[in-house]
């Protein structure tokens, strides 16, 4: 499926793998802001601290660290490779 997303956006995705954030955040938390051009905060290891409102579905997992729970979650989507092939 990134195929078919790198294909139309090409540099402008940040491609991110889950089971290496999970192992190593700092140093992946690090990349991810310096590719969006933006300032690393120590804060940012420890967003799930954070009294901001937060005004997404992902409002549960936002306030949650990091977890290990969905590492190769992607492996139940694996017979959808060729999902978007034809667009």
């Amino acid at each position: 499926m990134m195929d078919f997303w790198k294909s139309k956006f090409d540099k402008k995705i940040y491609e991110i793998n889950y089971e290496d954030l999970v192992k190593n955040q700092e140093a992946e938390i690090k990349n991810l802001l310096n590719f969006c051009d933006l300032k690393f905060e120590q804060e940012c290891l420890e967003h799930h601290k954070s009294k901001n409102p937060i005004k997404t579905v992902s409002i549960n997992q936002s306030r949650k660290p990091i977890y290990k729970d969905s590492i190769e979650s992607n492996l139940k989507y694996k017979n959808f490779k060729n999902l978007f092939k034809d667009i």
